[in-house]
């Protein structure tokens, strides 16, 4: 895969979440950016018209805080939520026919510690869930009320990932720098199912989980020695495979939405790796493409939904690029 277009940023890259509908073909970049002793961020929108090839820069605000997250909201994108380091997850609006406006209408506050990781409901749009350093999980309804829905704790630190299970609505999975992945169920959340990643290096070492994906059947993770696991939910005794695929932590996971067994990973090592998740041997998973544009951690992948050929990914080296 070649990078077919660079974005330049003024603070490091943090998040990026794709948003496609009818009228809006967009990419959120959160950023973040250390200001003496305290940090400061900028969110970015960078939206696609239709017949065109690149993204451009249509929207671009100042945050008191870093951005660690992102996530649209609502049935055509209208919304934008950042996850912050103070505890805070901000709602804005995103206005006009094309991204032109900004105007931030909610705050959500009840995360005693940073924001870590936020994530949508796929089909209920005013719905989301929220990880954070304080090792808790929340739900929120954010159409008519500021206060969380649910709230789950099992992890014992950082939370560092939360994602809904995108075919069934009450599901979801955490994971934590606790080595645990976690599956959650709305109707019964003193019930959950641990997923041990103690032992995945096979080392008996404790290893923090960084990230998760979501695949049809499958949930992959990525480990903080490179590893990335697939376990298939169906059976998550064990997983089906561990692959030393990073040299370093795997900070962020995405299946293809047009190819469900090729996975993106970003890792520490500067390094973007597209694998290929369906094998038969139980141990050696086969990369497809070893990208090695970035000069700094790699934070954030992710598969654009309008173009399912390109690979988007994000880094403290200040850049955001498009790769096909």
């Amino acid at each position: 895969m070649a990078s077919s277009q660079v974005q330049k940023f003024s603070c490091q890259c943090d998040a990026i979440e794709c948003f496609k509908s009818d009228t809006r073909d967009v990419i959120a970049v959160g950023t973040s950016n250390l200001n003496g002793a305290t940090w400061a961020g900028e969110v970015v929108v960078l939206e696609r018209s239709q017949g065109d090839a690149d993204y451009t820069r249509e929207l671009a605000f100042k945050t008191e805080t870093g951005i660690s997250s992102l996530t649209w909201l609502g049935n055509k994108g209208e919304m934008l939520a950042c996850a912050a380091d103070d505890g805070a997850i901000h709602i804005w609006t995103i206005t006009g026919n094309s991204v032109k406006r900004e105007q931030q209408v909610q705050s959500l506050l009840e995360h005693d510690d940073a924001v870590s990781s936020i994530h949508a409901h796929p089909s209920q749009h005013d719905t989301l869930a929220s990880g954070s350093w304080d090792h808790a999980i929340k739900t929120w309804s954010i159409e008519h009320t500021s206060h969380s829905s649910q709230t789950f704790t099992g992890h014992t630190d950082i939370v560092s990932c939360v994602k809904w299970n995108p075919s069934t609505p009450d599901v979801f999975a955490s994971s934590s720098l606790d080595g645990q992945v976690i599956l959650w169920d709305r109707r019964a959340p003193t019930k959950p199912i641990l997923l041990n990643a103690y032992d995945v290096s096979g080392r008996g070492k404790h290893q923090g989980v960084y990230s998760l994906a979501w695949g049809a059947e499958h949930i992959a993770y990525g480990l903080e020695d490179g590893r990335v696991a697939l376990v298939d939910t169906r059976n998550p005794s064990k997983p089906l495979w561990a692959c030393a695929t990073h040299k370093s932590s795997v900070r962020s996971l995405a299946f293809s939405p047009s190819m469900p067994t090729l996975l993106a990973s970003g890792g520490d090592d500067k390094d973007v790796i597209v694998t290929e998740t369906a094998t038969t041997t139980a141990a050696s998973p086969s990369k497809r493409h070893t990208i090695s544009h970035h000069t700094d951690f790699v934070r954030a992948v992710a598969w654009s939904p309008s173009q399912p050929n390109k690979l988007v990914s994000a880094s403290w080296d200040r850049t955001l690029a498009i790769h096909t």
